[in-house]
């Protein structure tokens, strides 16, 4: 008999062991909930008026929607019971097109210098860089978000005359450790069209 009960001790705990083990590989996760631009507008819709506001920026429907220069992912985030939302949308120019639009958005936007320090937990880093090199692609957080919780980022890349568009938002964030790791837990394959 103790044997049986020594057996059925062992099934249950490794039971609860291997239900742990899937449970915290699934915990934190990232996945493309759609990349089809004719979504394009209903996320564009959450993110400007529900999550987000006007203060943070994605191309306009209407530019994206009927433009072949343009690609869209939505991501879900997932850690443990919380969720991030996030978007890209990559748009190919001519190199012309590409260093004109460039120059526009950088007098349109004023991009963060340095790292962001959070109110809570106090001292604390919410945004360790403000810009950064990353797989070929020069990465500016735009100022003006209430960091970590919610932000965009432009990255370019010069030798594909690309431009990538950002947001993130997830209100149970505090601080991100490193931005190259953030792009790709939050985004995974962003640079993959």
């Amino acid at each position: 008999m103790k044997k049986i009960w020594r057996f059925v001790l062992i099934f249950v705990l490794v039971f609860i062991l291997g239900g742990c083990v899937w449970f915290f590989s699934f915990a934190t996760s990232s996945r493309v909930v759609s990349n089809d631009k004719n979504d394009y507008e209903n996320y564009y819709k959450f993110h400007m008026e529900s999550a987000f506001g006007s203060d943070l920026y994605l191309p306009d429907v209407n530019e994206v929607v009927n433009n072949d220069n343009f690609r869209f992912k939505y991501y879900e985030y997932r850690q443990l019971i919380f969720i991030g939302f996030g978007t890209v949308v990559s748009e190919e120019l001519s190199q012309e097109e590409f260093r004109e639009k460039k120059e526009e958005l950088c007098k349109t936007f004023t991009f963060l210098n340095g790292p962001i320090f959070s109110s809570y937990p106090q001292d604390m880093i919410a945004i360790p860089e403000g810009n950064f090199e990353f797989k070929g692609y020069s990465f500016n957080v735009i100022s003006g978000g209430d960091y970590p919780k919610k932000f965009s980022m432009i990255a370019f890349s010069e030798e594909e005359n690309r431009i990538l568009y950002f947001t993130y938002y997830d209100q149970d964030l505090d601080y991100i450790d490193d931005m190259e790791d953030f792009a790709n837990e939050a985004f995974p394959r962003w640079n993959k069209w």
